[in-house]
């Protein structure tokens, strides 16, 4: 079946062979994303490839924009007016995208904001390595770390939901690995949306780097910490895998689970 056919699929419950890059693509359909952006870069660029078949039928807008900056300033400026949106790039992408990460995560979205970065670990097809987690405390955002791709297309569901409950955006880490392997998905239900964009004139989002504003809106960061932590307590995807017996564990996250199973 041609990947376009699976992305608009609504047949709940039907499995499906994904790449991880292609269940990440899925799970922003069935979250009703209505903006998603990108610059290419391996292991990213079939995010937008898997998405760009299935916009015209599903009603949504893509968008190769001219650099990654760009691309994150698209997909902030949609969700600060009310609609679901994804920006993907890879590692060194996010370098690029700093200046306008560094500011919506003062100012905030309305609706759910999903920036997916793509690590490549032994840069097998990048000029370094990087490790974007650091990215993620520098910038206080809460990042997310799938597993697998079943897993990825699960987690970006949840992660649009809790972007919309912090009014932040949310980081979504894959590696090469992840985005390229491939696993039997089980598609759930699209829920497309119908909003409309409307841009409410508050000062959060004319200005963020005027002297005190910026101090209240660093402040109000820091006062959303707590409500990440139990989000993130919270989550579906914190589990104990274990046989019995065991005196020692090992506490892990993303592909790093699956190579320690």
């Amino acid at each position: 079946m041609a990947i376009r056919n699976i992305l608009i699929s609504n047949k709940p419950g039907t499995r499906v062979i994904l790449s991880g890059n292609e269940a990440i693509a899925r799970g922003a359909i069935e979250a009703g994303v209505q903006v998603a952006t990108s610059y290419p870069g391996n292991p990213c660029t079939e995010i937008l490839e898997a998405l760009s078949p299935a916009a015209d039928e599903l009603g949504f807008y893509v968008e190769w924009s001219a650099n990654e900056k760009v691309a994150l300033e698209v997909a902030a400026a949609s969700a600060i007016t009310g609609l679901r949106a994804l920006a993907a790039m890879k590692h060194v992408g996010l370098n690029w995208a700093l200046d306008p990460l560094m500011c919506v995560n003062l100012s905030g979205v309305e609706a759910g904001m999903l920036v997916v970065v793509g690590d490549d670990p032994h840069s097998r097809a990048s000029q370094n390595e990087e490790d974007t987690r650091f990215l993620a405390s520098m910038s206080e955002l809460m990042m997310l770390e799938p597993s697998s791709p079943a897993e990825a297309k699960e987690m970006v569901l949840w992660g649009f939901d809790a972007s919309e409950k912090l009014k932040l955006p949310v980081l979504f880490r894959s590696v090469q690995r992840l985005s390229h392997s491939l696993e039997d998905v089980e598609l759930g239900e699209l829920k497309l949306r119908k909003t409309s964009p409307e841009f409410r004139k508050e000062e959060k989002y004319i200005v963020t780097g005027a002297g005190a504003r910026s101090l209240r809106l660093h402040k109000s960061l820091h006062e959303k910490q707590l409500m990440m932590e139990e989000l993130m307590e919270r989550a579906p995807f914190n589990k104990v895998s274990k046989e019995g017996g065991e005196e020692w564990g090992i506490i892990t996250s993303g592909t790093g689970y699956t190579i320690a199973m």
